[in-house]
């Protein structure tokens, strides 16, 4: 099983009941910008070295932002099913996410590229559950993240992989360490 997250549309209901929620969109900036993914980050956020060991950089609020904030949207290259294979590097590590459409595959979002991708390419995952500060969820047909908890300024922006399937993907997580299921997993 490859890196790409597969997510339906279970946002649309989430986004009827959070409509007052604050919603932190990215910053508008030209695509194929050297650092595009980097300047897209709303205030409020900033691109570090991820707290994640071998992760990379990752994101960081340097505001705090309450529970059920919504960020996004993800952004990168579309690639259709009929292509992912020419993009197979991009399409395992990660930073791809599949979006359906009528309960059917539709295409990817590739965040891969820093000059087309947004500041969410840089949200990692954790290796621990509890550390989970926000989750991805498609609605109209692009990925967003929303807090599950208050995000204090100073913390790492991070998702958590359902167990079934981080397994399925071969992320390393606590709980598979100590059974020693999994491998070695970072996003970037």
């Amino acid at each position: 099983m490859t890196g790409h997250q597969y997510l339906t549309d279970e946002g649309k209901e989430l986004q009827r009941k959070e409509c007052l929620r604050i919603i932190i969109s990215n910053r508008r900036v030209k695509s194929r910008m050297r650092v595009r993914a980097r300047r897209t980050c709303p205030p409020g956020i900033s691109i570090r070295p991820s707290s994640i060991r071998s992760g990379g950089d990752g994101a960081w609020a340097d505001n705090d932002f309450s529970m059920f904030s919504v960020f996004g949207p993800y952004e990168g290259e579309y690639i259709d099913e009929l292509n992912r294979r020419r993009f197979c590097p991009s399409y395992e590590d990660g930073y791809s996410w599949g979006i359906y459409k009528n309960g059917m595959l539709s295409h990817y979002i590739d965040g891969d590229d820093v000059k087309t991708s947004s500041w969410l390419r840089y949200v990692k995952c954790t290796r621990i559950a509890e550390k989970q500060n926000v989750t991805a969820y498609q609605y109209q047909g692009k990925i967003h993240f929303r807090a599950i908890k208050n995000i204090a300024s100073g913390s790492e922006i991070v998702f958590w992989y359902e167990k079934k399937y981080a397994e399925l993907l071969g992320v390393s997580t606590w709980e598979s360490k100590r059974k020693g299921l999994g491998r070695h997993f970072t996003t970037n």
